[in-house]
Parts: C-alpha cells; sequence; structure tokens
C-alpha cells in the first residue's frame, strides 16, 4: 500500500449510541495522546485515524488471555476488549460473546464514525506461532475492516486487512516489557459488524479455497466433503446458482499437503433442478462421489419425489477428469438415495443411505456395496432395517466399518427419539443383525458419528432437547451392550444454547470431537483424557465466525484433524497445526 503523503489533523470523537440495556459504554480516546500516522504497512486502510503511539498508551485494566491446553494460543471474546483503552462506538449486549462495531465510515469518511476496539493480551509463560487471527460472527467482505498490532519497538501500528491472518516474523517487536500484545480491530464499512474474537498464535489455519459470488452460493444446509486426494486435501461441494436455479457438483484440490493454496475449482456434475446429497470418498485411488439425484415427476395425480442413488468416479488420482456416471439404486418414482454415506469395505467402495416410499413417511435403511474395486459395477442394495411406517427416520446413517464387518449409526422415530447402531454379520454387508435401538431425548442425533475404537463401536450425536454432545462407546462389535453416555460438552452460550458435533477423530491415540455452538456462531475442539473417552477435557476454541451451516464434518487428513467452513463470501479450509 502506498504511504499515504497527508491525512489532515482530526481528533477521534466519541460516537453517541442511543441508550440500549446492556450495552458497555463506548470509549472516546483521551485527546493528550492522539497524534496521527503515516503507514506503509502491507494490507493498510487508506484513511488511517489519528491513533495514540503504542508507548504513550495507559497501561490500562491489564492484559488478560484464555489459554489452550497446549498452552501456546491465546484468545480474547469480543466482548473481552479492553474497555479501559482507547476505544470508540463499540457495545457489547449481556449475555453475548461478541461485539458490536458500529459503521458509518465510507459514506462520509469523518474519523468520528470509525468504530474500533483494543484487545490487550499477556503472552507471559506462552510461547505461540506469530501469528494473529480475527474472526467474525457477521463480519466483513475483504477490504471493509483491518485490524493492527501494535510495534514497539519502532511505536507504530502495523495495518492488515482483517480477512487475512497476520503472519508476524517475531513476537518480539509486538510485546512490550511486561509481555504485552495490543490488537487493535477496526471497521471501515457501512454497515454494524459482529467481532467473535481476537486470537494470537493460532493454532488451526485457515486457507481460502474459492470465492463465491452472489449468485453462485455454495448450498449451505448441505455436505462440503473431504478428503485426501494422493496425499494433498481435496474436496466437493454444492453450488447453487440461484440466478438459474440450477445446482453443481464442483471439486477442487490443494496445491500442497497442508491445503495453504488450492487449484481451480472444476464441474463434476450438473447443472440440475435440485441436488440435495453427496458423498466424497477414495476409490481404489482416485476421488469419487455417490450422490442422490432428485426430481419431481408428475403421474398424473400430483407431484411425487424421485431420488435415485448414483455414482461416478475419477479417471485420475488427483480428479482433474472424471468418468461417466451410473445409477445404484433407481427409486422408479420413489424416494431412494437419501444422505449417501460412502466408505471402503473389504477393499469395494459401499454406501449406506435410506429410502424413502410414495406414502413420504416410510423410510428404509438401506446398505450397498460394489461388486469391483473401482466401483464399476455394484451388487443389488440389501434392507438393513425397516421401513419404519408412519416414522420420521432414517435420515441420518454415518457407514463404519468395525472389527471388519461394516456397521451403521442411525437416527429413527417419530419424534427423532431413536439413536440407534446395527452390524452386519459377515464382511460385506450381505446380511445384517438386529441391532440396538437407544431412546434418547426427542430430536436427537442429527449430527451422528461412529468409528472403531479398539475393535468396538463408539459414538458422539447430540440431544436436540438440552444441546449437549455426548460419546458412547459399546461393550462389544455387535452392539449388544453399551456404556453409559459421557457427556463430551455442554452448551455455555448464556441467551440460547444451541451446539452439535461436526466431527470425530482419533488423535494421538484418543477420541477428539469438534463441536459447533450454532447460535453462537463459534467452534470448539473437545479431547477425551483417555482412549475410552471416559472423561473429556475443557473445550479449546477453534474460532469464531458466521454461516457454520456450510461446514463439512472434520476428518483426519494425513494425521491431522481437518475441516471446512463458510465465510465472508469464501470457502476456508482449516487444520490443526
Amino acid at each position: 500500500m502506498p504511504r499515504i503523503a497527508r491525512i489532515l489533523p482530526l481528533l477521534i470523537s466519541m460516537i453517541a449510541l442511543s441508550a440500549c440495556g446492556g450495552q458497555q459504554s463506548p470509549q472516546p480516546m483521551p485527546d493528550a495522546v492522539v497524534n496521527l500516522q503515516a503507514d506503509d504497512s502491507p494490507g493498510a486502510p487508506q484513511f488511517i485515524p489519528g491513533l495514540p503511539d503504542p508507548l504513550a498508551l495507559p497501561a490500562g485494566a491489564g492484559p488478560s488471555r484464555q489459554s489452550s491446553a497446549a498452552g501456546d494460543f491465546a484468545l480474547l471474546l469480543g466482548r473481552d476488549y479492553d474497555a479501559s483503552l482507547p476505544s470508540q462506538g463499540v457495545f457489547s449486549l449481556f449475555g453475548e460473546d461478541t461485539l458490536y462495531i458500529p459503521g458509518g465510515w465510507s459514506s462520509s469518511h469523518d474519523p468520528a464514525d470509525l468504530g474500533f476496539a483494543m484487545f490487550s493480551f499477556d503472552l507471559s509463560g506462552l510461547s505461540p506461532l506469530p501469528r494473529v487471527r480475527v474472526d467474525w460472527v457477521a463480519g466483513p467482505y475483504e477490504g471493509m475492516a483491518y485490524f493492527a498490532v501494535a510495534n514497539f519497538d519502532s511505536n507504530r501500528w502495523e495495518w492488515f486487512n482483517s480477512a487475512k491472518v497476520a503472519e508476524l516474523s517475531s513476537l518480539d517487536p509486538y510485546t512490550d516489557a511486561a509481555s504485552r500484545m495490543l490488537v487493535l480491530v477496526l471497521q471501515s464499512g457501512p454497515n454494524t459488524l459482529q467481532l467473535g474474537s481476537v486470537s494470537v498464535g493460532s493454532e488451526w489455519s485457515t486457507s481460502p479455497v474459492v470465492d463465491y459470488g452472489e449468485f453462485d452460493e455454495i448450498q449451505l444446509d448441505q455436505d462440503i466433503e473431504l478428503v485426501l486426494a494422493d496425499g494433498k486435501p481435496a474436496i466437493a461441494w454444492i453450488a447453487e446458482d440461484f440466478a438459474a436455479e440450477m445446482f453443481t457438483v464442483k471439486f477442487a484440490r490443494a496445491l500442497d499437503s497442508a491445503g495453504n493454496a488450492w487449484g481451480a475449482a472444476i464441474d463434476v456434475l450438473g447443472p440440475a433442478e435440485f441436488m440435495p446429497y453427496i458423498s466424497l470418498a477414495i476409490v481404489d485411488g482416485n476421488p469419487a462421489i455417490a450422490w442422490q439425484e432428485f426430481e419431481y415427476v408428475n403421474p398424473g395425480d400430483g407431484f411425487v419425489a424421485h431420488g435415485s442413488l448414483r455414482f461416478v468416479r475419477s479417471a485420475d488420482p488427483q480428479g482433474t477428469a472424471w468418468g461417466s456416471s451410473m445409477t445404484i439404486d433407481d427409486g422408479m418414482g420413489d424416494n431412494h438415495g437419501i444422505s449417501p454415506y460412502m466408505t471402503i469395505v473389504n477393499g469395494m467402495p459401499a454406501v449406506s443411505y435410506a429410502n424413502e416410499d410414495l406414502d413420504g413417511f416410510s423410510k428404509g435403511l438401506m446398505y450397498v456395496q460394489a461388486s469391483a474395486a473401482d466401483g464399476s459395477s455394484w451388487n443389488s442394495p440389501v434392507t438393513v432395517k425397516g421401513p419404519v411406517s408412519g416414522g420420521y427416520g432414517i435420515y441420518n446413517s454415518p457407514l463404519a466399518v468395525i472389527d471388519g464387518f461394516p456397521a451403521i449409526a442411525y437416527q429413527s422415530g417419530l419424534n427423532q427419539e431413536t439413536v440407534g447402531y446395527i452390524r452386519a454379520t459377515d464382511a460385506n454387508g450381505t446380511a445384517w443383525g438386529s441391532g440396538t435401538p437407544f431412546f434418547v431425548p426427542q430430536r436427537s442425533g442429527f449430527s451422528l458419528y461412529l468409528m472403531d475404537v479398539g475393535g468396538l463401536p463408539a459414538m458422539v450425536y447430540d440431544t436436540d432437547n438440552t444441546d449437549n454432545t455426548y460419546w458412547r462407546l459399546a461393550q462389544d462389535a455387535d452392539g449388544g451392550s453399551w456404556n453409559d453416555p459421557v457427556l463430551v460438552y455442554q452448551s455455555d452460550f448464556v441467551d440460547d444454547p444451541g451446539s452439535q458435533p461436526r466431527g470425530l477423530v482419533m488423535l494421538d491415540g484418543k477420541p477428539a470431537v469438534l463441536v459447533d455452538q450454532y447460535n453462537a456462531n463459534r467452534l470448539v475442539f473437545v479431547r477425551s483424557d483417555d482412549a475410552g473417552g471416559t472423561s473429556w477435557g475443557a473445550p479449546e476454541h477453534v474460532c469464531n465466525t458466521q454461516e457454520f451451516s456450510g461446514q463439512s464434518d472434520m476428518l483426519e487428513l494425513g494425521g491431522v484433524p481437518s475441516f471446512l467452513y463458510v465465510s465472508g463470501g469464501q470457502l476456508i479450509f482449516s487444520q490443526l497445526e
């Protein structure tokens, strides 16, 4: 950014806010320390208000931090800004973690319209990565807000675009003699923004994968899929063209193993009128997708849903070219192929899914396995359970291999009050046991995950009436008896609890769960204290951001937990470092 040649000497004045219950009073900048700074640091805003030099700031209320279990990460929620240091126009509401930063700057270019706040970190005893990150709950597109880090060696603020993580060469110039670090967040757009958190030494990396436009949005309420393809992260997602009212399945692969840079997205399927469900897996070395092809047909007596389960595989390990697709299960007027889960079973691709009859209520749990390792031919589908006449389920049915045999966790029941487990009696899933249902609080299991832990099935699931996440481990591979459920995470958002698991992985021999606290637009990572999940540690903050409904499940890619989410008009890839 070119050096700013001249900025008129303007004092920052306080924005007058109407009374609002629970708000903190905005803090004016003290006139005694106001000066003007030109700035040529990368990503600096074009208009910089008069700001106090870092060394001229008062001590404030004292730095604070929240640390992860690893001890190398510091985080402050938006509400935790240092109100004793200069700020302007910002406020928080009772019971909320976030900070509201009013807009108005772009319309008037009056420094009095800039909203900003300072965050004071205590880094004593920590050795975090030299990285600063700002996460928004309701935030800007690139170029609408900025943050600055105080450089105490040069006595100036260094600016960064808030859409990017600040990678510093070292933390030394940015900490004072008391190991204090100051971060200033400033908004330069017309609308009020909602700041989720500011962190130092982010444990989770973030890399934008693709920008989407106004008429090409990611279908937020459906799957975004993630795999490791030929040693590099690869993804598939459904993009919706609102203008054309059409859907397309897209695929992209990272250019490096850490997902720091990504290749261009390519169209795999579509455009189609409706494409509700996809599942991505590596089949015989190449990426492959199972999906439901869905349409409404009119046989003369009204519209009827017609869904079919279909399959397509890439011609190469990188997913650059895709072969012809095929039908695995044709609904023939019924709705088949609901919510497919694809994985490899005994060397062959296999899919669990649900079928819905014409009445729209009778749903059966299904399993189908290929007869060729590359998915070029498939066996006939097998009915695992159901249909459940008059019931609501089955929609959620993750598939895993448990002690060598395929197994499925499922949600069912008229009020979604049953979470169950059922395992095949052979390695190819040609016959299945009777299964074990759990009658849990109603409206549970909307997020449901299944994994093998030492030959035993384990699952995590949400309970919608309490919005908590639970872990449950069986005592035998068939799931004939289970240990009592263990609370993994209890939602702590004050106003309106709401959370659900978003993935289950093994990390250093112990289960770990990513939890989406959706009413707070916050993600936390919870690790078990032992291999059996009998107790769980404190939640580690991952990020605050927006639009988590477009998030993928967390997977372990090359030994590293990874996931995708949508925020600020971008699809973003994130990994634990």
